[in-house]
């Protein structure tokens, strides 16, 4: 499923919805972990951050398919992009 994911062979909703909520929940016990572990807040922020790279390249990658409304796809993919926006920005405040 996750290489199905990558590689955008899911359908757009399965992609943004689900694979959005189950990567949430996966980074957010990673960085939680780390955290605990390592003791920098920055380890959260890089977590997430590579996490919603490899969000928006399955999200976007499942646009490229999607027949239904071309806003969709654009909206889905502006979320993905401003997600990835606003981890830089948190990453740069903590340096």
């Amino acid at each position: 499923m996750l290489s199905n994911f990558i590689k955008g062979e899911l359908p757009l909703w399965k992609s943004y919805w689900i694979g959005g909520i189950l990567m949430g929940i996966i980074s957010a016990i990673i960085s939680i972990a780390l955290y605990a572990l390592l003791g920098f807040l920055i380890v959260k922020n890089i977590v997430f951050l590579v996490v919603l790279i490899f969000y928006t390249v399955g999200v976007w990658r499942s646009g490229r398919d999607y027949i239904g409304m071309k806003s969709l796809v654009f909206l889905s993919r502006l979320s993905c992009l401003l997600g990835i926006a606003s981890e830089v920005f948190n990453l740069f405040i903590l340096i």
